[in-house]
């Protein structure tokens, strides 16, 4: 994704809506399946169980697989998966708005553009220290993390 990015960087002008998109859809789009696999194997016990929970669990949007676990996690993570939830959902607003054309060069001037720059950065911040918070620090992620996530 990172290549893809910097290929794309120099081609054209909408580099500020990749970055954003970089900063927090991939993410999610990563985080959202590493969720389910960390968490294989908790309660299924043969290969059709395996199979049958692999396949209903990826089915699932990304940002879903992690908040399924909502009520396992502790309160800080609870508290770090609003975060992410509320900051996803008005990053979807800013794509699905003016503010798109805005991030791409093709509305709005320098300091408008700055503006949605910064709240994208922002959001892209909380969403980074959100999934820290759950799958570095919650002990429902951070012990599979730790042996199977990083070598």
């Amino acid at each position: 994704m990172a290549v893809d990015f910097g290929t794309k960087r120099w081609r054209n002008d909408d580099s500020n809506l990749r970055l954003a998109k970089l900063r927090i859809t991939r993410k999610i789009l990563f985080a959202g399946p590493l969720a389910t696999v960390l968490l294989t194997g908790r309660e299924e016990r043969t290969n059709d169980q395996l199979i049958d929970y692999l396949t209903k669990s990826l089915a699932a949007p990304p940002l879903a697989q992690i908040a399924k676990h909502f009520e396992s996690m502790n309160n800080k993570s609870q508290s770090a998966m609003r975060v992410l939830l509320q900051d996803y959902d008005q990053f979807i607003g800013i794509l699905s708005g003016h503010k798109r054309d805005v991030l791409k060069c093709k509305r709005g001037d320098s300091k408008s553009r700055e503006e949605v720059k910064g709240q994208c950065k922002a959001m892209g911040d909380r969403i980074q220290s959100s999934l820290e918070q759950i799958f570095y620090k919650d002990n429902l992620f951070k012990n599979t993390f730790q042996k199977y996530a990083v070598f």
